[in-house]
């Protein structure tokens, strides 16, 4: 599950970052394809690049922060895993019996 888990939290973080890319540039190809008023080419078009620019970053930060944590939660869930085999591999030891010293 740790490798696989990994993978595909990648595989979603750069194929988000490659749809991050063409929604930003979207407007402007469209404004290229079909030219429109001056206005809108030099106000509108550029506003909504930039407000999208600004949702799209919003939105990779908080991607990276939950790839962050799950990768955080696999390698912690490892550590246990490694732990739990160590104790199992452990003969089983008394516990010292010195509550009597004075004897």
């Amino acid at each position: 599950m740790n490798t696989e888990g990994i993978m595909v939290l990648s595989l979603i973080k750069y194929t988000y970052r490659v749809l991050a890319i063409t929604v930003i540039t979207l407007p402007v190809i469209l404004n290229v394809i079909y030219p429109s008023s001056i206005v809108s080419s030099l106000i509108y078009i550029p506003l909504l690049s930039l407000a999208l620019t600004m949702l799209l970053v919003y939105l990779e930060k908080q991607l990276l922060l939950a790839y962050l944590l799950v990768n955080q939660r696999l390698k912690i869930r490892k550590q246990f895993n490694v732990q739990k085999k160590i104790e199992e591999k452990r003969p089983f030891q008394k516990p010292c019996e010195s509550n009597n010293l004075s004897k």
